[in-house]
């Protein structure tokens, strides 16, 4: 059990690795920390932003959202609330292959699996997910489906996730390495700070959106790589 009680939150990539393994671990899962009920919320909402990408009519760049390769595969598994056994997993870690991911260095996987700090990741498909989480391949933006965003958002919904994790992990500092608007806000952060959480936000000073990806990703390397946290206390002081 990690006894670190630092949290990183990153983001998802659109770039992934294909492949996997069918057997799937349910214990990796987020839903494995969380309480019943809302490990079965979690679930439903996966299930529900599933059917947005695989039933409806909206398109990515003139491409239905269902008919993107790396959706045609994508199936209800019990990693999105259904029961199919065809779906193929890898851990979210070794999933992503974005420009964040490969700027952690070439055992980035390893880096982040490893690390003695807790790891949870924003998806626009998963929602909230833990870096050791098996996942199938995807394309899914937060922004790709005009239900997806509320799907997460509606009652705080990813929130109430969020928090539940922060409690059951007795988390005192937080730190938001997902760098794209778009993600950090399906985070309600006034609700996070009303419950007595300190979250810190990467900013660049010159660079913004994606363009911070790759800065972001180096520096949470170093970070993680550090042998001890005497930059992140003092960055928590003000220090940095």
């Amino acid at each position: 059990m990690l006894q670190s009680h630092t949290l990183f939150i990153i983001i998802c990539s659109n770039t992934k690795r294909r492949g996997g393994d069918n057997r799937y671990d349910t214990a990796s899962g987020l839903t494995a920390s969380l309480p019943s009920n809302l490990a079965q919320d979690l679930l439903i909402v996966r299930r529900h932003v599933l059917g947005h990408i695989k039933q409806d009519s909206e398109k990515r760049d003139d491409v239905m959202l269902m008919d993107l390769p790396r959706n045609q595969t994508l199936v209800a598994g019990p990693d999105l609330g259904g029961k199919e056994t065809t779906a193929q997993y890898l851990s979210a870690v070794s999933r992503y292959n974005g420009s964040f991911y490969r700027a952690l260095g070439a055992d980035a996987a390893q880096v982040l699996s490893k690390s003695r700090h807790h790891i949870l990741v924003l998806s626009g498909l998963y929602g909230l997910l833990r870096a050791n989480e098996l996942i199938q391949d995807y394309s899914c933006h937060v922004d790709d489906h005009p239900q997806i965003r509320p799907a997460w958002t509606a009652e705080r919904q990813l929130t109430n996730f969020l928090l539940a994790y922060l409690k059951a992990n007795a988390i005192t500092q937080i730190f938001d390495f997902t760098a794209l608007a778009g993600y950090r806000q399906l985070v309600n952060w006034n609700s996070v700070a009303q419950h007595g959480f300190q979250a810190w936000h990467a900013f660049g000073r010159q660079t913004v959106g994606d363009g911070l990806l790759t800065p972001l990703g180096e520096l949470l390397g170093q970070w993680l790589r550090a042998p001890d946290d005497s930059v992140l206390t003092r960055v928590a002081a003000g220090d940095l």
